[in-house]
């Protein structure tokens, strides 16, 4: 499989990555929307996905990506979580605590994860809160 080629512009492949509503999220556990934020408060073992229909492109295997968001009012560390598929559970970017600030990670997919991959964010918070928004996927 060829990996797509990355555009002169590169375009967000998350469907309302601002969370302006709820469209195209599947929230579990109390994670919620609201006021524009993804609001990550006191969850354990919640999950936020955008399966591939809803993306604006799916990820494909064997392709370099960055993963941008911004996190605000954290507390006990901040929103801790990985990223994952959505389907297939696939890790992408490791577990790891979130305070206040922008971030920017890079990350390939593996060769083995479905043909059309959406995305899933897994939450482990304890005493960890924070809300995320901005959340945007490129080509790199």
């Amino acid at each position: 499989m060829t990996a797509p080629a990355v555009p002169a512009t590169p375009t967000n492949m998350i469907s309302n990555g601002t969370f302006d509503n709820g469209d195209d999220w599947t929230l579990t556990n109390g994670i919620t929307i609201t006021g524009g934020y993804l609001n990550c408060a006191l969850v354990w073992q919640a999950n936020v996905t955008q399966p591939a229909a809803n993306m604006v492109q799916a990820m494909v295997p064997s392709t370099d990506y960055t993963i941008s968001f911004d996190v605000s009012n954290s507390t006990g560390g901040g929103p801790r979580f990985l990223v994952l598929t959505e389907a297939s559970w696939t890790t992408l970017v490791a577990e790891a605590s979130y305070s206040d600030g922008s971030y920017s990670i890079n990350f390939t997919t593996p060769g083995t994860i479905e043909a059309s991959a959406g995305l899933r964010l897994a939450f482990y918070n304890d005493d960890e809160t924070g809300l995320l928004d901005n959340i945007s996927l490129i080509l790199r």
